[in-house]
């Protein structure tokens, strides 16, 4: 039977040449999202690269492959939020880890990065900070629920 156009393929068409971070190797990399292949795998081309990068089930991953590159607003981020942080504001590489402590002067958020290699938690400022999750919603129609513990 036929079927309305897929989420993710709506999901593709807005966020097409828009600037991601992709995973590459364990850490999130600057990216441009260029194509959808076979409905499910995302074609990016990574800074630096001329061809495209597929990723397999980019969008839907737990974590995905693919997350918005974009400074999160101060109310998306608390204790347990999955982000992806940059150690270094001269760096363009993020990795995934979880908000562990929030301090309101200066507003920072101090990350535990998730393994490898082990590193302590650390304070990074909103700026380095990218939120772990897909870049919409899993069902655009549907009110968000937040307990899906």
């Amino acid at each position: 039977p036929q079927t309305p156009e897929p989420p993710l393929e709506a999901a593709f068409r807005r966020l097409r040449c828009q600037r991601v971070l992709a995973r590459r190797d364990g850490v999130f990399r600057p990216a441009v999202l260029k194509q959808l292949r076979r409905g499910h795998e995302l074609g990016v081309q990574f800074s630096g690269d001329r061809g495209l990068t597929f990723l397999e089930g980019g969008l839907l991953g737990d974590p995905p492959a693919v997350v918005l590159d974009a400074t999160p607003p101060a109310g998306a981020l608390g204790v347990g939020t999955a982000v992806c942080a940059r150690l270094d504001p001269a760096e363009t590489l993020y990795r995934p880890g979880t908000v562990v402590e929030v301090s309101a002067k200066p507003p920072s958020y101090r990350v535990r990065f998730a393994p490898p290699p082990p590193a302590p938690p650390v304070w990074v400022p909103r700026s380095g900070l990218r939120l772990l999750r897909p870049p919409w919603p899993p069902h655009p129609e549907g009110p968000e629920d937040e307990e899906d513990e």
